[in-house]
């Protein structure tokens, strides 16, 4: 297994590349094995399933780049063409299988929200803010089709006896419209808004989810409903019932704020730009700045992890409704195609295959933003629309060429040689690499080159490398490359004195067993880690002594190979230029020796760390560091009564090595009081003191 495991933070944006823990400059091998770690990577043109296996993505091929703006809704023509509900122009759009775009019409109304057609063919679109329901003859002129006269129409539904349902807010009311102008309130829901619906195959019910409690409401009559789910979610944004009458719907989760429509901006999904902003500050964003890609899928029993954004729900006869998936992203549409679901999410343009079970595989990823839209065109293909900006895209089928996928980019975090790389494959894949000096790749960066004799990297040594699979037939469900770091030396940053007369003696405590650990804790552990990683670690401690003549020095110093450090200790004279040793392969930055067996005088000590403990002789460092001046000072200062007259005493203070402190006097023999010397401040070796002294009186010093 690998030396290291990294995952997508939650988030945040996380750095844009991976840090490799440093080590000591022994070749290292790294392991990308997991849908985490492929994940935080760039699946250019191949799915990434939840087993952690990469495959060629089917092909996907971009029909037209409209322009800026959202879609709404999609409708797929019998012709091939292509029906875009618009905005902020209020526009609806054809595209012709071969990319011609034409504008149908155009209302005053800046969002074109849903689109439906009946069995006769007739073609509706709903608009907002103040929207209305329009029917739209060949001719493309929109005649006003119902007015429910409510502030937003998110949703259409044809029924089986050709009726129309409408679901609108802020009044969170659906409408029954049975022709033109002829619509009444089918059932109020007391929401704020009704976002989506459906009808069940068998029992002809209807389905609608709301916000802004994320209800999901089965409708057996007109005003007569029951909610089936209601789990704390804010939103309930698509709904999908299979042909065994299983309901699929996705929620939008609860730790997001209540929609807030606008006359400018708002949407069925409580407005997409809204929604975004929201799913990014749920997970640390600023509304501004895309988020990360999807986390990997989950199957949570219902429960939400922190920082989900959207969880997809079953719901079966049972009436249970179960969380079968969930993912950071915003999902905004909902489909099944050949027993499969696929969820188009934002604001990355990932298209995720969900089996029904929850299995999922990160399918591709288009140029967009967000899939905004999308719909069935057969058995092996769909359409899909993108916003901000609005493309329309094609995928299904096998892909011709090769899909290619590239790593996350690995930081050394030092000066790196790259070695052999190698994919654990079934089929065919080709590998390349390149390094550079920057965290994202730019032109600074050497170019890709292919491996060599032995799949050895060609790519030069530099700080961050990345890895490019181009996998034909097959899956790649491994890939693993060696790396060497340049041994660095060791620094030593401080050497500290401590005060004269304290010395301090290592306590080693003793062998610790292993730290008992909860499940949860034991699933943290990874199978490259080392066993004495698992045990309970006990720092040296370090138990003082006072005694005339000790010494303490204390140092820091670091590798920044990670390699283990040992001390050796050296002093010298000051006025001597030879080094002696002190102390040799001290395991801790401590050292105390006593020096009443020094001669007086001032010493210098140099500490110097070295990395020989893990490395080969032509790859040994060492690094040294030179302490502040000491004085060692062993003999007494020699005192001399140069007069005693006049009620006064006249005495000299000498000391050989080092200044005088201070002298304190007393005249009963225990109380001392400090006194000043002749010339007012103490400031050499040599003092002179004056002091009364009065007849039969002794002075002690």
């Amino acid at each position: 297994m690998s030396t290291f495991r990294f995952f997508p933070a939650a988030v945040a944006l996380l750095t844009a590349f991976l840090t490799i823990p440093l080590s000591a400059a022994q070749p290292e091998r790294v392991i990308v094995d997991s849908f985490e770690e492929f994940e935080a990577g760039t699946s250019k043109s191949v799915s990434l399933d939840e087993r952690g296996f990469l495959r060629k993505a089917p092909e996907v091929k971009q029909l037209k780049h409209v322009s800026a703006g959202q879609v709404w809704d999609m409708l797929v023509e019998a012709d091939g063409s292509y029906l875009l509900g618009t905005s902020p122009d209020g526009e609806l759009l054809r595209i012709s299988r071969t990319g011609q775009k034409e504008i149908v019409t155009k209302f005053k109304e800046k969002q074109v929200t849903a689109l439906a057609r009946n069995a006769s063919g007739e073609l509706f679109a709903a608009t907002a803010p103040d929207g209305k329901v329009y029917r739209i003859p060949a001719n493309g002129k929109p005649e006003v089709w119902f007015d429910p006269k409510e502030k937003y129409i998110w949703d259409l539904l044809i029924a089986e006896d050709g009726s129309m349902f409408v679901a609108t807010g802020t009044n969170g009311k659906i409408y029954r419209v049975t022709g033109q102008g002829r619509g009444a309130v089918y059932y109020d829901s007391e929401e704020t808004h009704i976002y989506t619906m459906a009808q069940e195959p068998k029992t002809k019910h209807l389905l609608a989810g709301s916000g802004d409690s994320g209800y999901l409401y089965r409708v057996t009559a007109e005003g007569q409903a029951v909610v089936l789910f209601s789990n704390g979610e804010k939103q309930i944004n698509n709904i999908l019932v299979d042909q065994d009458g299983v309901i699929f719907f996705t929620a939008l989760g609860g730790s997001k704020p209540k929609p807030k429509p606008s006359a400018s901006s708002s949407s069925r999904l409580a407005n997409l730009r809204q929604i975004m902003a929201a799913a990014n500050a749920a997970r640390g964003g600023n509304g501004k700045t895309p988020p990360k890609p999807p986390s990997a899928p989950s199957s949570s029993g219902g429960k939400s992890p922190n920082g989900e954004a959207s969880k997809v729900y079953r719901l079966g006869e049972s009436l249970y409704a179960e969380a079968i998936w969930s993912t950071q992203a915003t999902i905004f549409t909902l489909l099944e195609v050949e027993g499969k679901l696929y969820l188009g999410t934002g604001d990355e343009g990932y298209l995720y295959e969900l089996t029904k079970e929850g299995d999922a595989t990160l399918l591709l990823q288009v140029e967009g933003q967000t899939i905004s839209a999308a719909a069935p065109m057969g058995k092996d293909q769909f359409a899909l629309a993108t916003s901000n900006p609005i493309k329309v895209f094609i995928t299904g089928g096998p892909r011709a060429g090769a899909g290619v996928y590239e790593s996350e980019v690995f930081d050394s975090e030092l000066f790196a040689r790259w070695g052999a790389v190698r994919a654990k494959s079934d089929g065919r894949v080709k590998i390349r690499t390149r390094s550079g000096n920057t965290p994202e790749p730019d032109k600074s960066w050497y170019p890709w080159s292919d491996l060599g004799s032995q799949s050895q990297s060609t790519s030069p040594a530099a700080r961050f490398f990345q890895i490019e699979l181009q996998i034909g037939d097959g899956e790649v469900d491994r890939f693993e490359f060696v790396y060497l770091l340049r041994n660095l030396p060791p620094r030593v940053e401080d050497v500290k004195l401590l005060p004269i007369g304290i010395g301090f003696q290592a306590i080693i405590p003793p062998p610790q067993p292993p730290t008992p650990r909860t499940a949860e804790q034991l699933l943290k552990i990874e199978e490259d880690d080392e066993p004495d990683s698992l045990k309970r670690q006990l720092d040296v401690r370090f138990q003082p002594e006072l005694k005339q003549g000790l010494r303490t020095a204390v140092w820091a110093a670091n590798d920044p190979n990670g390699d283990m450090l040992r001390y050796n200790v050296y002093y010298r004279e000051d006025n001597d230029d030879d080094w002696r040793l002190l102390s040799k392969d001290l395991e801790e930055p401590v050292i105390s020796w006593d020096s009443t067996g020094w001669p007086d005088g001032n010493y210098y000590l140099k500490v110097e760390a070295t990395d020989a403990e893990d490395n080969a002789p032509e790859d040994r460092q060492s690094h040294s560091k030179i302490s502040k001046l000491i004085t060692v000072d062993n003999t007494a200062p020699a005192i001399t009564v140069n007069s005693v007259s006049g009620g006064q005493v006249k005495f000299t203070v000498v000391d050989a090595a080092s200044m005088i402190a201070g002298i304190q006097v007393s005249r009963n023999g225990y109380d001392f009081k400090p006194l000043r010397p002749e010339d007012g401040i103490l400031d050499g070796q040599r003092e002179t003191f004056i002091t009364s002294l009065k007849a039969g009186e002794m002075l002690f010093i």
